[in-house]
Order: C-alpha cells, then structure tokens, then sequence
C-alpha cells in the first residue's frame, strides 16, 4: 500500500483509510507560469511540453478519425451489410473522436471562449461525453457551482490520469465537498487490478517526472496545480487509488 500526502491548511484532505504510514509531506510550490518547471530535480521547457502534448494529443486521436476512414471505405462498397458496417463505424468513430476533442481542448488546452470561471456543470457534461467512449464507468457526484477554470482542468487531467491506472474495467468515482477553507474532491478508481506506473508514482509522491509523450500530461496537471495551490493525498492498493484532492479559497 502506498501512500502520499500533502495538505491544504483548513481542508480536510486525509484519507479516511486507517492504519496507512505516510510519507513526508511535500508539497506543491508556487509556479512561475510558462517557466516549464516540474517541481522536481529537473525542469522542462515550454518547447519540450508543447511537443510532447501535441504527440500524445496526436496517438489519442488517430484511431477514430482511422475509423472514419476505414467507415467510409466500406460505405464504398456495394454490399448492403458492408455499408451498415460502415455507418456503425462512422458513428462510433465520429462520437469517439469528439468525445476526446471536447476533453482534451479544455483540460489541456486554453479555452478561452468559457471565461476564468466554469460550471461543474458544462464540466460534467465533458467527463460524462468522455467516460462514455471508454472502458471504465464513471460516478460524477460533483455539486454544481462555479469553479475556476484552473482548477477544473487540474481536476480533470487528474481524473483522466488515475482512470488510466484500471488495467481493465473499474469504476471511477468523483465527489466534492466544501471545507471550511476551500474546495475538496475525492477521486477514487477502484476494480479488479490497479496499476499506478513509476512515472505516475513519481508524480503523486512530488518527485521530478521526465517529459515525454506518456507523462507529459502529469507535467502539466503540476503547472495547473502550483497555480491554484492544489494539495492532495493519495493511498493505493492492488484494486483501488483513492486521491483526495483540494484547493483553497480564492
């Protein structure tokens, strides 16, 4: 069982899991926005991320919009069964690859057009549109409000990330409550096997992360968080990964 915690003065972020040792705190600095940094022993340049965010952006879209491909190839031919092949691939492939736009264009990119400030619930609507295309069945028990858009895009590469440690179906829970000096949320994905790989491991225990494709979405969840002076802790076993994620007052 691993565990990590760092917390928020006046939020309660400990887990509620008994009989687990921590590790030292070590938390989450302040930012210095566009400086790349990772927090850790090494940093990253803006170059460096960009690239890196556009290659993962670039392996999570090629299968649906491959599949729109491979939908209108069989809508070429002239069976009747081949072109329902063709139109259920479409379908499936076009609600696939705008699921993964929507998503991935706010939590990792600017979104201007939503302002500073969003509602849970036009981010509620993007999870839900997400976790419909995926494996893993997702429980949204977010309480509607507003919350800076900072924040909800930290939330959301968090959920995104953790639901990515369910090697096969699992169900991924999101709950919020109000502390007295901020805003807490509980992200736990619990099945048959979690697997939380280094890289990941190193992220969650404060530790520096190298940039490449396959983690540089957890450099920028630690931007996103230094900004917002986002805390958490976590505790994992071989079928759950609870984080306990919170944020304080503005």
């Amino acid at each position: 069982m691993n565990s990590y915690s760092s917390t928020v003065e006046g939020a309660q972020t400990e887990s509620k899991t008994p009989n687990v040792s921590r590790a030292k705190a070590m938390p989450h600095g302040p930012a210095t926005p566009g400086d790349g940094h990772d927090n850790g022993t090494g940093s990253t340049s803006q170059v460096q991320l960009a690239c890196a965010l556009a290659s993962r952006m670039c392996h999570d879209l090629i299968n649906p919009a491959t599949g729109l491909q491979w939908g209108l190839d069989f809508l070429r031919d002239e069976g009747e069964d081949t072109r329902q092949k063709g139109i259920d691939n479409l379908e499936r492939s076009a609600t696939l690859l705008v699921a993964r736009l929507a998503f991935f264009r706010f939590a990792f990119g600017a979104s201007t057009s939503l302002g500073d400030d969003v509602r849970f619930e036009s981010v509620a609507s993007l999870v839900r549109d997400y976790f419909d295309t995926e494996k893993q069945t997702l429980v949204w028990r977010v309480q509607d409000g507003i919350i800076e858009k900072t924040k909800a895009r930290a939330l959301l590469i968090l959920v995104w990330t953790l639901a990515g440690t369910l090697t096969r179906s699992g169900t991924v829970i999101v709950t919020s409550e109000k502390a007295r000096d901020g805003d807490v949320f509980s992200i736990t994905c619990a099945g048959e096997r979690v697997i939380v790989p280094c890289e990941l491991e190193r992220f969650l225990e404060g530790k520096s992360v190298d940039c490449t494709p396959r983690t540089c979405h957890l450099l920028l969840g630690r931007e996103l968080l230094n900004v917002a002076s986002g805390r958490f802790t976590y505790v994992s076993t071989d079928t759950e990964l609870r984080l306990i994620l919170a944020f304080p007052s503005p």
